[in-house]
């Protein structure tokens, strides 16, 4: 399952609250479902390149998915200042941090997972592919939006059932 998100969008943040914790405890979390988040950063929201690019830089300090859950629960105020205060509390060194954000690190494949969500004929967020993987390349059913858990809990289903 591949989840293009936008860390200032209140759709991923009510996906994240009420859908995600779900999904991860039953699919993820016992092996069944592989989860991937990338990045779809909307011309809509002026701080949704440098929080896509928070994020990849707390993944390469091995907190990522504390990050993940600190901007989208705080989405409202994602500025510099603000940031940095997040990534602290979730134990980011500083240093590190501020070296990949001013290098740009990472700018590239927020970019490349853009363009592949464009091809893809995603445009909103969040939005999922829910498949196989063949060849590094997701193939599968699209879905748009902060479905209920159910919604994705049954196409998960079937393809489990179809294995």
């Amino acid at each position: 399952m591949v989840e293009f998100t936008d860390y200032e969008c209140p759709f991923c943040r009510r996906y994240h609250r009420d859908t995600f914790p779900l999904l991860k405890q039953r699919y993820v979390d016992t092996g069944k479902v592989r989860y991937v988040v990338r990045d779809l950063p909307l011309d809509i929201h002026p701080g949704a390149v440098v929080a896509a690019e928070v994020a990849r830089c707390a993944e390469a300090q091995g907190r990522f998915w504390p990050m993940r859950d600190a901007l989208l629960d705080n989405r409202e105020e994602l500025s510099a200042a603000r940031v940095a205060a997040l990534a602290a509390e979730v134990g980011i060194a500083a240093p590190p941090l501020q070296a990949c954000l001013d290098s740009h690190r990472f700018e590239a494949d927020v970019k490349a997972d853009l363009a592949d969500a464009r091809a893809a004929g995603l445009d909103r967020t969040p939005s999922f592919v829910i498949g196989r993987e063949r060849a590094g390349a997701v193939s599968g059913v699209r879905m748009v939006g902060a479905q209920p858990a159910a919604t994705f809990a049954a196409r998960l289903d079937e393809l489990l059932r179809a294995r």
